[in-house]
């Protein structure tokens, strides 16, 4: 539910997080070779291996490691935040997300997401494509416009909370149209 950094063992979850997460890519199971290949084959780390990256249906999906906020004072904080928004303007060059349908980001903490918010709002806001914030942090299922604690707003800036761990259903999000549609 929370970064490893707040578990009363940090050394442990931090081996957890690795074994289970970093490299996920090398293990994901799937009856449809094709979706699994079509996702997979242009999937990236970064020099930070908790972030990640892939394209699908002209989608970038982008994964960060989002700080909380009470962590932010420290080195390897404002570090990781400047990794997230260097990480997601090399994935933007790299696909070319202006001319993109959406673009999915999945972190946890929104206490700090202003500040990389900042930097992708000042990238892809005025070209009307939804950029979609999922975060757990909260611990209930919320839908609302805009980004971080109401500093990012507009149409086309959504953030989706999942609820507390595995209690909640399941989420399937749909997305339609193309960049320059209605933000459906």
């Amino acid at each position: 539910d929370n970064e490893w950094n707040k578990c009363p063992d940090i050394d442990a979850a931090l081996n957890n997080y690795t074994k289970y997460f970093v490299g996920m890519e090398n293990h994901w199971k799937s009856d449809d070779a094709n979706t699994r290949n079509s996702i997979f084959k242009n999937f990236e780390r970064s020099r930070r291996p908790e972030n990640w990256a892939f394209t699908n249906s002209n989608i970038l999906f982008i994964a960060m490691n989002m700080v909380e906020e009470h962590w932010s004072g420290d080195q390897a904080s404002h570090t990781r935040i400047q990794a997230n928004i260097d990480w997601f303007h090399e994935k933007c060059d790299m696909h070319n997300c202006e001319s993109s349908r959406a673009i999915i980001i999945f972190g946890h903490s929104i206490s700090n997401a202003h500040v990389v918010f900042e930097h992708i709002h000042r990238r892809v806001g005025s070209l009307q494509i939804p950029v979609v914030y999922f975060t757990g942090n909260g611990h209930t299922y919320l839908v609302k416009r805009g980004v971080g604690n109401g500093e990012i707003s507009g149409d086309y800036f959504w953030r989706i909370q999942v609820d507390n761990g595995m209690k909640g259903a399941p989420i399937l999000v749909t997305l339609r149209g193309n960049a320059n549609t209605s933000p459906s």
